[in-house]
């Protein structure tokens, strides 16, 4: 290898100058190189096999060795069977001894087989990376080349674009201090429209107060409007006569009629015709019901507002249930019903006006006043 290196570098040293002269140079290396490799890379190969005929050599003597030991050692052990005693038992340090030296030789040969092997491998890899870097040196030697040349026509073609570059650039300085002008004037006009802007905001949030202010005002008077309307409709709800329509009459007589037939008596408290009104319908349901009025008459003296149902003393359970479902079905349909504490058939609350017969009175009563 040291005579290669030394033949390649005296090669080398004897190049030309001139380009032809070192292509020329460079082709007879590269053939020189190219033939020792050859040969180096023939001995390289065979250098494992003659290493390989030395190992397995070295086993053989090894395995004599051990061979010769164990014959040597079941000789004496015959002659120590037999009686005899030999004058020399054979040597354990002479055999230890043999076995390290041959197994040194026989582990430094193979360790140099195996390092020639590894040195193979290396100079195989070091050409093939010779090679490629020949290779890759040649293509770069192409592509400088190459870009040398586009590098000329880039530094033309860069020069005419310049001085197109340059023509633009005078005009666009030209239109630049141009649109600088105009954008002062626009400056100059922008801010009198934001100073305007400015007067036009402040009208708009005066005006938009008083808006706010009006629609205040507004939304106070609506409800100032709607508490009246409501006044107003609970007024004439009040002023409103009670009545029952057939309707409600048939709906109360639904309920009662379950009950089976009653009597009741009476009492109005009241000469308006709206108390009239309201007693004639009341009685209509109830004959719907199949009941029958017993007493009536009207109170003289006193006065009495919305409509009171009750029983007589010791009245029956059935009797009060259906005194309540009448209470509830006369408030079902909107008129003021309560209920009448249980009272003596035989005391009247006043003096009244027309047939009340204090010995055959019925065992419900209702009393029929003024509307709330």
């Amino acid at each position: 290898m040291i005579a290669t290196f030394a033949h390649l570098i005296s090669i080398a040293s004897a190049l030309p100058a001139d380009a032809s002269a070192l292509e020329s140079a460079i082709s007879a290396l590269v053939r020189e190189i190219t033939t020792l490799e050859s040969r180096s890379e023939f001995w390289e190969k065979s250098l494992p096999w003659f290493t390989g005929l030395v190992v397995l050599g070295l086993v053989a003597d090894v395995v004599v060795i051990i061979w010769e030991r164990k014959e040597e050692v079941a000789t004496y052990r015959r002659w120590v069977y037999q009686g005899f005693h030999p004058a020399e038992r054979p040597s354990r340090w002479n055999f230890t001894l043999e076995l390290i030296a041959s197994a040194a030789i026989l582990l430094g040969v193979a360790g140099e087989l195996w390092a020639g092997a590894a040195i193979a491998s290396v100079n195989g890899q070091l050409r093939s990376k010779n090679a490629e870097l020949r290779d890759k040196s040649n293509q770069l030697v192409a592509l400088v080349t190459q870009e040398a040349g586009d590098a000329a026509k880039s530094a033309k073609t860069a020069r005419e674009e310049a001085d197109a570059v340059k023509g633009i650039a005078d005009e666009a300085r030209a239109d630049a201090k141009d649109a600088l002008a105009k954008a002062q004037t626009a400056q100059h006009e922008l801010a009198k429209a934001e100073s305007d802007a400015g007067k036009a905001q402040l009208e708009a949030s005066d005006a938009l107060n008083l808006a706010r202010s009006g629609r205040n005002e507004a939304n106070s008077f609506k409800k100032k409007i709607l508490s009246a309307e409501q006044e107003l409709e609970n007024l004439k709800n009040r002023m409103a006569d009670r009545i029952l329509t057939p309707a409600q009459q048939t709906a109360i007589a639904s309920r009662l009629i379950k009950y089976g037939p009653r009597r009741i008596d009476v009492l109005i408290i009241g000469s308006t015709g709206e108390i009239t009104g309201i007693t004639n319908m009341i009685l209509a349901a109830l004959v719907q019901a199949r009941w029958t009025v017993g007493n009536s008459a009207s109170a003289l003296g006193v006065t009495a507002s919305g409509i009171f149902v009750g029983t007589v003393k010791g009245a029956p359970p059935d009797t009060e249930e259906t005194v309540s479902i009448l209470i509830t079905a006369l408030q079902g349909a909107g008129l003021a019903t309560n209920r009448l504490p249980s009272y003596d058939d035989k005391v009247l609350p006043a003096a009244l006006a027309g047939t009340w017969d204090t010995n055959n009175t019925a065992p419900i009563r209702i009393v029929i006043g003024a509307k709330p």
